[in-house]
């Protein structure tokens, strides 16, 4: 067994033999997250007897641009239509407008990349990719583009796309709001503008990522809730060749997760889960916790996974 920190939170990484025989529990004290990477599918009904969750380590989520605007729109929900307005309307009422730069300037990029860290300054754990990534994506311009959001001359919220022809897809590879501006809802202004340019350039296809499969970590479930009410489905990383792994996750504690957490978990332990619709298990202290928020029409329905308290 080993014993790793990863951004404040403790994982035992055990084999298959050593979950099965929970010679993690001398050390239960101490661990948020028992993992058991790459185990065989042989294994995962025994795991998951024990409480182990079979689950790809990374999800995709992608969306159709559509050939217009509206038959994108028409697609998502009344109650996520209306949040849209909502923040285009906030655009207007603010005096903020939206430009397009390709390639994207080395100033606009610094501007960006100061906001970028101070919108993560917040959250527990971060890491900044898209800090460590500036340079090769300045040495790659032919495949960027940005859609800033600007208060006059002030850029105050951008996202970085990188456009991938054999894929014929456009990846959303970053995006940040300065936080004086969090309340106006500037992302789904973003996102919509950034899916117009893909389209106008005859992308089918438009990606938000990949990420770890364990929501409450690095990344919170309120991104999950987000990228699916904008009408983005999430799919195992698998489904890419070449991408991502099986793991198998016991969470003892939320002492350094979030209450809740969020795994996408394969849906039956015993079944070959190649194009499976994912099932959100949300982990909790709370009993009565409302799963609406994990309801998705790419996913199977949520279910609860109580976690006793500290």
């Amino acid at each position: 067994m080993e014993i790793r920190e990863e951004h404040a939170a403790v994982f035992g990484i055990v084999d298959v033999a050593e979950a099965l025989t929970e010679q993690w529990r001398d050390h239960a004290n101490r661990l948020d997250v028992v993992r058991v990477m790459k185990p065989s599918r042989d294994d995962w009904p025994a795991l998951a007897a024990l409480g182990f969750v079979p689950k790809p380590d990374f999800v995709s989520w992608t969306a159709e641009t559509q050939p217009t605007e509206q038959e994108f729109l028409a697609r998502l929900t009344k109650a996520e239509r209306g949040n849209i307005r909502t923040a285009l309307r906030q655009l207007r009422s603010h005096d903020l407008t939206i430009a397009v730069e390709a390639p994207v300037t080395e100033p606009t990029l610094d501007t960006f990349l100061a906001i970028y860290q101070a919108n993560l300054a917040r959250h527990r754990n971060r890491i900044l990719v898209a800090v460590a990534q500036r340079d090769a994506i300045l040495a790659d311009p032919e495949h960027y583009y940005g859609v800033f959001v600007y208060r006059d001359a002030t850029l105050v919220a951008g996202s970085l796309c990188f456009m991938v022809p054999a894929e014929q897809a456009v990846r959303i590879r970053f995006s940040a709001v300065d936080p004086a501006w969090r309340a106006a809802d500037l992302t789904r202004a973003m996102y919509l503008h950034a899916l117009r340019v893909a389209r106008e350039r005859s992308y089918p296809l438009v990606s938000l990522g990949g990420e770890p499969n364990l929501y409450g970590h690095i990344v919170q479930p309120g991104l999950f809730s987000f990228k699916a009410r904008f009408g983005f489905s999430v799919v195992s990383s698998q489904e890419y060749p070449g991408h991502g792994a099986d793991e198998a996750d016991l969470i003892l504690s939320l002492r350094r997760l979030n209450d809740p957490s969020l795994i996408l978990a394969y849906p039956d332990p015993g079944a070959d889960p190649v194009g499976s619709r994912l099932v959100p298990q949300v982990f909790s202290r709370d009993p009565a916790l409302d799963l609406r928020p994990y309801q998705t029409r790419s996913t199977e329905p949520p279910s609860l996974r109580r976690v006793a308290g500290d």
